[in-house]
């Protein structure tokens, strides 16, 4: 019987996740044989790791992929030069072929159409030349060497790892050739979201139908803003090459939208719903304007960053949430004066109340980032800086616009899928589409139960579907994620559970529906900390923590375990209490095996502790061989911490000979992800763990 045929559209995090997995699963490719389809030119990288190279933690090369599912990368070999245009060894049950460009999907016929561009070699764009590249220019107008192969695929089933891209506001002066310039700046409807959030601005709609042609790629092609934002200001995206959200061009803001276009799963666009735009061509950054969602990008933006210090000059931030404070402190790290301009009243204002954004602000401008809050972005000025509503002027050489991301979903569209309201492929949770045998995962699938833009639920979503195709877990199913956010700035601990704004006056969920939130805060500003913590039925449902590690550790423990809360609140709040299986003893050595120490991954203290007793000593070795600490990079000091452990109550096992190999988890051994074989020490996580 011939192996699964599965094509995966897209090689960022939630993809190679995907094949991770089903290489796991399936080794010899016996069951399950992948065919990886990259838009860029180059394997898939972390890209949460990003401000980490703008303030020069990491280098380059620390990005560069060895390996793909366990299969070493041909460095330098371009796509036609290995069959199938695979960038992997020839025979393995798994295909990547990059700068591989999926332009339609045939759900009748069970075939996608691609473009091959050649050569790979060429660098990876940024995003203000990309567009360029996908019209078959370069940067510089002139054709691009090379032709693009046009081919169809046929598949058994498909995956959807196409990710997000990041949505661009209609300011004028951030995009390139004057057009935007020439158009007053947009009243936008006030939607739900409030009026500076994308998901208030015009979006597009496309017909469906298979190969509707070149408007219907994972390109720029089309319009930018056709997907609304499900999740402004957030941590990154998980897959695909960054594009910009798109305004409406002048001839469209004096005429007004176009008339909507319905949608698959629609039920209409009467009075309320979001209006379509008009169409233009694709739309590139102005030369001194950039976002941050790839490599290219954010060596765009390092030199933007070296001119400024030259110069003395200031680079100014579009958007005060997650990923524009860690692009901000990134650059002022390395000696950059960054300026954050943000509409809200205070910093990550999806996330924190006005008290925590306030100590935010205070942490962000000790470390050398100023901002200005309550300021709507006019119009941008190359050579001299931001306008703001108010007619101040932030002076700045560049401007890097963090203002939210969209799913990428025009292929889901064009072939006439289900999307959710907030514009994602809407999966259930098996994570199968209303398409037959296609499937969607990462920040391109709309599941209820996903927070968007974070690394932990595509994962997770691609170990289950791999878990399900390869007929080692047939019954998983993806329950769905818990929601932490941590920011990953250098000198500042912020984290932020669940539902840390409930219980404020305004907030959509001011009770619980058996009885009141009970909300606890601990405010000392003048040390740049803060807590607030918010229990129902005496389970943790959010919290804010600011410069409180400690009790940080603890609440997330609790949040993620469902575990009822100590009896003093305030000793919680303070890091002063552990969960109570641990009030023995502080440290990793007081803490269950079940306990999470990567959040990402979701490895526990015990596999950490197995790969350690299977000669993997240290954080390297440890995370080789359990993927700790290879997400967002947060939880290194604990990973650490139980290295330090593991290595005092067995020093004879950390001098053993070849410890430290790094040595990959073993057949049998109980991987991260496995939802029924990783089985918690505590009877009650039962349930939790077969999500």
């Amino acid at each position: 019987m011939s192996p699964l045929h599965v094509v995966v559209v897209g090689h960022g995090m939630a993809g190679a996740r995907f094949a991770e997995e089903v290489r796991r699963h399936d080794p010899d490719g016996r069951r399950v044989r992948l065919t990886i389809l990259a838009a860029e030119p180059l394997p898939a990288y972390n890209r949460v790791l990003l401000p980490s190279l703008l303030s020069g933690v990491m280098r380059e090369e620390d990005f560069a992929a060895t390996t793909v599912a366990g299969l070493p990368v041909a460095a330098g070999r371009e796509p036609g030069a290995a069959p199938r245009g695979s960038v992997l060894p020839p025979g393995a049950p798994v295909a990547l072929r990059v700068s591989a460009r999926v332009t339609g999907i045939d759900p009748v016929a069970k075939t996608v159409l691609i473009e091959t561009a050649t050569p790979a070699a060429l660098p990876l764009p940024s995003t203000r030349d990309r567009a360029r590249l996908s019209a078959g220019t370069g940067a510089t107008g002139r054709p691009v060497a090379g032709a693009e192969a046009v081919e169809r695929i046929a598949y058994d089933v498909l995956v959807l790892a196409t990710g997000a891209r990041p949505v661009i506001p209609p300011v004028p002066g951030v995009l390139a050739g004057g057009a935007d310039d020439a158009a007053p700046p947009l009243r936008r409807p006030a939607g739900p979201a409030g009026p500076s959030s994308p998901e208030s601005w015009p979006s597009a709609s496309r017909a469906s139908g298979p190969f509707r042609g070149p408007g219907t790629d994972t390109a720029d092609r089309g319009p930018l803003s056709e997907e609304p934002s499900a999740c402004p200001d957030r941590l990154g995206c998980l897959d695909g090459p960054a594009t910009s959200g798109r305004p409406l061009t002048a001839e469209a803001a004096a005429t007004g939208p176009s008339p909507p276009a319905r949608r698959p799963g629609d039920a209409g666009n009467g009075a309320g719903k979001r209006e379509a735009p008009a169409r233009s061509v694709s739309p590139l950054l102005s030369p001194d304007v950039a976002v941050l969602h790839s490599l290219a990008d954010a060596r765009r933006i390092a030199a933007f960053a070296q001119a400024a210090r030259r110069t003395g000059g200031r680079v100014a931030v579009l958007g005060g949430g997650v990923l524009g404070l860690e692009a901000a402190r990134a650059l002022a790290a390395r000696g950059t004066v960054v300026t954050v301009v943000h509409r809200g009243g205070h910093l990550m204002d999806r996330q924190l109340d006005a008290p925590a954004g306030r100590v935010l602000a205070d942490a962000m401008r000790r470390a050398g980032v100023a901002a200005e809050l309550g300021a709507s972005a006019a119009r941008w000025e190359s050579g001299r800086g931001l306008w703001l509503a108010d007619g101040r002027l932030v002076p700045a050489s560049a401007l890097v616009v963090c203002t939210g991301t969209a799913p990428r979903t025009s292929l889901a569209r064009a072939a006439g899928l289900r999307l959710t309201e907030s514009g994602s492929v809407a999966v259930d949770d098996t994570l199968a589409t209303s398409g037959p045998e296609i499937y969607a995962i990462g920040d391109c699938a709309g599941h209820p139960g996903a927070a968007g833009g974070l690394v932990q639920p595509g994962w997770e979503q691609a170990a289950v579907l791999a878990g399900r195709l390869t007929g080692a877990v047939p019954k998983a199913r993806y329950r769905g994620s818990g929601a932490v956010t941590r920011l990953k700035a250098a000198g500042i601990e912020l984290t932020a559970v669940g539902t840390s704004t409930a219980g404020d006056a305004g907030s959509a969920d001011e009770a619980d529906p058996n009885g009141e939130f009970e909300v606890l805060r601990f405010e000392d500003p003048a040390r740049e900390r803060y807590a607030k913590l918010v229990l129902a039925a005496d389970r943790v449902v959010g919290a804010v923590l600011i410069g409180l590690p400690d009790a940080a550790a603890g609440i997330v423990q609790l949040y993620d375990r469902n575990g009822p809360a100590p009896a003093d609140r305030l000793a919680l709040l303070l890091g002063r209490a552990l969960p109570p299986e641990a009030a023995g003893g502080t440290g990793p050595g007081a803490l269950p095996d079940y306990a999470v120490v990567c959040r990402c991954n979701m490895v526990t203290k015990g596999q950490l502790r197995d790969a350690w007793y299977r000669g993997a000593c240290g954080r390297a070795a440890l995370s080789a061989a359990t993927r700790a600490a290879t997400g967002c990079g947060t939880c290194g000091d604990e990973v650490d911490a139980v290295a330090s452990w593991l290595a005092e109550t067995d020093p004879s096992q950390a001098s053993a000979p070849g410890a430290g190999g790094g040595l990959p988890a073993q057949p049998g051994a109980r991987p991260p992800g496995d939802r029924e074989s990783d089985q918690p020490a505590d009877p009650s996580q039962k349930e939790a763990a077969l999500r």
